[in-house]
């Protein structure tokens, strides 16, 4: 099965993004951690061009990973585990 392609994936969760990774970083719910952590992941997987086109984006992403890599319920740990392992 083919989707849309990374390019026009990246166009379309571009505007998304910033709230999507708010959400991740600072909600109260576990739950919703855990679902953006794994939307997060799959952004990665299929539009890397959204992370990596913005320094900035990548520097978040590694320094609040780290966080949450100590700190966090242990799916949100395997979901940024998941993305740094498909962006590197």
């Amino acid at each position: 099965m083919d989707g849309p392609s990374a390019q026009a994936l990246t166009q379309e969760l571009e505007p998304a993004y910033q709230t999507i990774f708010q959400m991740w970083d600072s909600s109260a719910s576990s739950r919703v951690r855990v679902v953006t952590a794994w939307l997060i992941s799959q952004i990665a997987k299929f539009a890397p061009q959204l992370i990596f086109n913005s320094q900035e984006n990548l520097a978040l992403l590694m320094q609040k990973g780290l966080i949450h890599i100590q700190q966090d319920h242990i799916q949100v740990q395997q979901f940024v585990a998941q993305a740094w392992h498909t962006c590197f």
